[in-house]
């Protein structure tokens, strides 16, 4: 039998109660283990910050780029909508932490995602782009291949751009249009009821 004791303040009690077979009630205090660590923590704010550092890289003008072995931008491959929606998510989360210099970043990822990826013509997202956007401004798709939409890729934009708005960075609700109209134009039709 175990019994658990809530928090009280800033201390975690933690109680492992066992009866033994001569009915006597053994409470033991249970150690806290690596999750609830204070080193845990260091931890992963340690391999926070070095992989904020290393996606500070990966910046070009339509969003996030794969980097290359020296780190730098491989412009030989294309700006790739999971990339930039991952770079949302991890820079919110920074600016969550309040990382310097990562709020920055997340505006820029998911101004990526609300300018550069979506499609103007058919609605959703394109999966990869050029990282250097037209002459109105707007993303280019990386060749005919990737003018196709992915719903793989489209949920990492969602889950930066979900992110960023947790992190309150300031966002335009047109992120989160383009995938309502690519749903409602392939499948929204067929099943919204007819009316009249």
């Amino acid at each position: 039998m175990y019994a658990r004791f809530p928090k009280i303040g800033a201390e975690r009690l933690s109680y492992e109660m066992s009866v033994t077979e001569d009915r006597d009630c053994v409470v033991r205090r249970n150690i806290v283990g690596w999750f609830d660590s204070i080193e845990h923590n260091r931890w992963l704010s340690g391999h926070m910050q070095a992989l904020i550092e290393e996606a500070e890289g990966a910046i070009v003008a339509t969003g996030f780029a794969h980097l290359d072995a020296d780190g730098k931008p491989d412009p030989t491959r294309s700006i790739d909508l999971a990339v930039t929606g991952r770079m949302a998510y991890v820079f919110s989360l920074g600016a969550l932490m309040g990382l310097p210099g990562t709020r920055r970043y997340a505006d820029h990822a998911v101004k990526a995602l609300t300018n550069y990826f979506t499609d103007p013509v058919n609605g959703g997202m394109w999966f990869a782009i050029k990282p250097e956007p037209d002459a109105d401004g707007r993303g280019v798709p990386w060749d005919e291949d990737a003018r196709v939409k992915s719903q793989y890729h489209t949920v990492y934009a969602l889950l930066g751009v979900a992110a960023a708005t947790v992190a309150n960075r300031p966002w335009s609700p047109r992120a989160a249009q383009p995938h309502a109209r690519g749903a409602e134009g392939a499948v929204g039709r067929r099943l919204r009821p007819r009316v009249g």
